[in-house]
């Protein structure tokens, strides 16, 4: 809803309220509906959610009743941290028809502005928020029912208990049920910058499995903004929404905090990948439970002062580039073994193409990550006569494999061209694709 017609909205029900509450102020607006204080005849404070009039003529009423007693169900459900329902129906708001929840009214503060402080929460605050927002995700899920948008926003800390309450059921959908917003074409609905790679592009397994692995992607969502105290994805804007899309599919969130348990941490990581088969399988429902029961020991580590990491690192950059003997040294220890063993790898490869070894020199370079290794053949290129050749092979190395590249230095050019094509040709098919060797075969 439009934050003019929301405001225009408060206007018309403070004058002549709705289903006989009273309404204060504003609470918030979304896409479909604005949220309004209200008040009921007995003086009970509620929250009112009152839908945009205009989605009858878009969808029809059958559409917007389906929707309404989606969210009536739960009324007066028994799950202490879901926003209790307490009834709704059909009303008339400046002349016009149209659908309105009334909902326990949450005093407190937004979750947000948890997030937001400079004073990030600590790991067992952050377990009990955990605790809190997979109790009633899974009471949810027993029911039947998954909720699709679960964020920061959508949560609310109670003030008297200082649990965390899930709000917003809006576009709660049965599982394995029909999408009343679905037709022809296949909507999302929720929140683009908090949705799973499969919800976005409503490739979503609907059955059990399949909503608990987005609820635990949702959920991931919140326990990376308590921990980095930052915004998911934070730099992306909101527009354009393509730029949010693409790191929804390919960004991978980085987690830096030392005063937060390794268990927490790694829950994280696993709930906010983008497979959703991997995500399941690493990231079991259960597993949430468990950690937010778990009391990992703290390590005594006070927060990272992150201009202070800044610094230390380009201090530590700029001595290594006045004096890079001692990364040299720390490069060649890392590559020698790794080197050695790709060199016998390359000697084993010609001599499978029948070319006897005679001698090998071989010379490592750690600085620019390669070793050239020279060796001399002896074998009679055209069935004549032996020719003796130097073939110059040249293995670039990393963590993955090892690239073989072939080089004529001196000898029967064209026969050992062709040499050099059959190494790199064997050396490809040892991969699934490109011209390398695994290293350690």
């Amino acid at each position: 809803m439009d934050p003019n017609d929301a405001n225009t909205m408060l206007e018309r029900l403070r004058a002549d309220g709705i289903a006989g509450h009273t309404v204060s102020e504003l609470l918030g607006h979304g896409k479909s509906a604005a949220v309004f204080l209200g008040q009921t005849p007995n003086g009970q404070r509620v929250a009112l959610k009152v839908y945009d009039p205009m989605l009858q003529g878009r969808y029809g009423a059958e559409v917007q009743e389906e929707r309404l007693n989606r969210e009536l169900v739960l009324a007066d459900h028994s799950c202490p941290t879901l926003v209790g329902i307490l009834g709704g129906g059909f009303a008339t708001v400046d002349g016009r028809k149209t659908s309105y929840l009334a909902m326990e009214y949450v005093e407190g503060r937004d979750l947000r502005t948890l997030v937001s402080s400079t004073a990030r929460p600590p790991d067992t605050r952050i377990r009990q928020i955990l605790l809190d927002l997979y109790t009633a995700t899974d009471f949810l899920l027993k029911q039947g029912v998954c909720h699709r948008d679960i964020k920061v926003d959508n949560v609310r800390v109670r003030a008297n208990d200082q649990r965390a309450v899930l709000l917003d059921l809006g576009v709660l959908k049965p599982i394995a049920g029909s999408d009343i917003t679905d037709g022809e074409q296949r909507y999302f609905v929720g929140t683009q910058r908090y949705a799973p790679p499969e919800l976005l592009h409503r490739r979503e397994q609907d059955d059990l499995a399949g909503w608990q692995a987005v609820s635990a992607y949702q959920i991931g969502t919140i326990l990376y903004e308590l921990i980095q105290g930052q915004l998911l994805f934070h730099h992306v804007p909101s527009e354009p929404y393509a730029d949010v899309i693409t790191a929804v599919d390919y960004h991978e969130p980085q987690l830096v905090r030392s005063d937060v348990g390794d268990d927490l941490l790694d829950l994280t990581r696993r709930c906010l990948i983008k497979d959703p088969q991997q995500r399941c399988r690493l990231a079991p429902w259960e597993s949430l439970l468990s950690v937010a029961q778990s009391s990992a020991p703290m390590r005594p580590v006070r927060q990272p002062d992150l201009e202070a990491l800044r610094l230390d690192a380009r201090e530590r950059y700029e001595r290594e580039i006045e004096n890079p003997s001692r990364l040299i040294a720390a490069r060649r220890a890392q590559t020698e073994e790794t080197h050695d063993r790709a060199a016998k790898v390359a000697v084993r490869v010609l001599e499978g193409l029948g070319f006897g070894q005679s001698n090998t020199k071989t010379q490592t370079d750690p600085r620019h990550g390669h070793t050239e290794v020279q060796i001399f053949f002896n074998k009679d290129l055209r069935q004549r006569v032996p020719v003796p050749v130097l073939c110059s092979i040249r293995l670039v190395v990393d963590e993955r494999h090892v690239q073989v590249l072939g080089k004529l230095r001196y000898g029967p050019t064209v026969q050992l061209a062709l040499l050099i094509q059959k190494v790199v040709s064997l050396a490809g098919n040892r991969r699934h694709s490109g011209d390398g060797i695994p290293a350690g075969s």
